[in-house]
């Protein structure tokens, strides 16, 4: 069998790392020798994921086999394929490496791949949500809300009240919306607020030209992955720096300052 994954994973690992092993599956043609393709049991329970992997393998004739963690496995041959790109490896302690390493050529792969599911979903539920997401201007602004019980709490309430009610700006929760919906709202946007985390992985999808504002703790400053995703694919990405209310807690909450943020879309000059 081929393995892609066994362990539990996450979003930002999945579309970066694993989904473009798939890309490779094909051009080295390892399929001659096995049908078999194993990924961790996470892949099946996750809706964005499955249908990403579904839509990939589509055109092939393969066995996807879902794994469990917390078993062992016998394989008789084991084909693995490295990940063409290098992202941080989730940890509670700390940051395992500043650098990041991305393959232009496997982005494009997954970018080129959910658009194709975007070309094929529901295009009038798609007009409607850019519909309920534009503002009185035309332009399609959104601060990506986070989930109470979220790590890094941070003083959201707050920064949400002054982007809608001072900016015109909409409040979503991107993991509400299918992968289709979070690609279609990221290409569409004129402007991404929001603090660091897995739904920076959308700058994959995102048009040239638009803008991105984020924080970051001081102490997770060498975090560049979504600022070199946001480089890659021309979109303008400033980020402020927030203060920390333990640093030497790797997930410590913090604070936004409220007028720096103000001062930064002033800045911008964004309507």
């Amino acid at each position: 069998g081929v393995q892609t994954c066994a362990l539990p994973i996450y979003y930002y690992h999945w579309m970066t790392e694993i989904l473009p092993k798939i890309q490779f599956i094909q051009e080295i043609n390892i399929l001659n020798f096995t049908k078999n393709i194993l990924v961790s049991i996470s892949v099946k329970k996750t809706e964005s994921f499955l249908k990403t992997i579904k839509n990939a393998l589509k055109d092939l004739k393969v066995n996807l086999i879902f794994l469990e963690p917390s078993e062992i496995y016998k394989v008789k041959n084991l084909y693995v394929i490295s990940s063409p790109n290098s992202i941080l490896i989730k940890s509670n302690k700390t940051i395992t490496s500043p650098k990041y390493i991305f393959l232009n050529e496997s982005l494009q792969y997954v970018r080129n791949l959910v658009f194709e599911m975007v070309k094929n979903y529901n295009q009038k539920k798609l007009l409607n949500i850019s519909n309920e997401l534009k503002n009185k201007n035309g332009k399609l602004n959104i601060f990506l809300s986070r989930k109470k019980g979220s790590a890094r709490e941070y003083n959201q309430d707050e920064i949400c009240k002054m982007l809608v009610q001072e900016c015109d700006i909409k409040q979503i929760y991107i993991e509400d919306y299918s992968i289709e919906e979070q690609a279609f709202i990221f290409l569409n946007a004129d402007l991404i607020i929001g603090a660091q985390g897995a739904a920076w992985t959308n700058l994959l999808f995102c048009k040239k030209g638009s803008l991105a504002i984020s924080w970051i703790p001081k102490h997770l400053k060498d975090f560049s992955a979504y600022s070199t995703l946001a480089e890659y694919y021309g979109v303008a990405m400033h980020f402020i720096e927030a203060n920390p209310r333990n640093i030497k807690k790797l997930h410590s909450g913090y604070n936004v300052p409220l007028n720096e943020l103000r001062k930064k879309i002033r800045h911008l000059n964004f309507k």
